[in-house]
């Protein structure tokens, strides 16, 4: 996958916080797997206008005052030269957005799913399926699991409840 972000600044900017570190732990995992990830951020005086951080190919252009109409000619570029499959140019509001999409599905399968991720990394492919194949008949077994087959069925959103 190709992955074209937009941020105002990069993990490596004298100015960068909280935000730029969680991005780049994200998205150079992501980097890391394999998936090609392209950064257009600002610059800030004396920084290199490319960059390696983490995988991720930064293109800095211009500064803190000049970043918002300089950016939207480098995105275009970026676009123009590669086929992105993505395009994340608001990392907050995506995430705000994936965690209300998360908030809305049945909690027992998202606490499940959270558990088997936490352990993916940890433990053999075959000991993971098997949770897996645990996890989805304990969950086929709940009201949650009758409520999202009769919410379908009847063409409306489900109504979890965690049971």
């Amino acid at each position: 996958m190709k992955i074209l972000l937009v941020n105002w600044n990069d993990r490596a900017n004298p100015l960068a916080g909280g935000a730029e570190v969680h991005l780049h732990a994200i998205f150079g995992r992501l980097a890391g797997a394999g998936h090609g990830v392209d950064l257009v951020a600002s610059g800030w005086p004396g920084a290199s206008p490319t960059a390696e951080i983490d995988g991720i190919r930064v293109r800095r252009v211009g500064g803190r005052q000049s970043f918002a109409w300089r950016a939207r000619r480098a995105v275009r570029a970026a676009l123009g030269a590669g086929e992105y499959d993505v395009v994340v140019e608001d990392v907050e509001a995506e995430a705000r957005r994936l965690v209300e999409r998360i908030a809305s599905l049945a909690p027992l399968a998202v606490a499940g799913s959270k558990r088997l991720l936490d352990a993916a990394g940890r433990e053999a492919l075959e000991r993971a399926l098997d949770r897996e194949a645990v996890l989805c008949q304990q969950l086929f077994e709940t009201a949650d699991a009758r409520e999202g087959l009769a919410a379908f069925l009847e063409k409306r959103e489900p109504r979890f409840r965690g049971s």
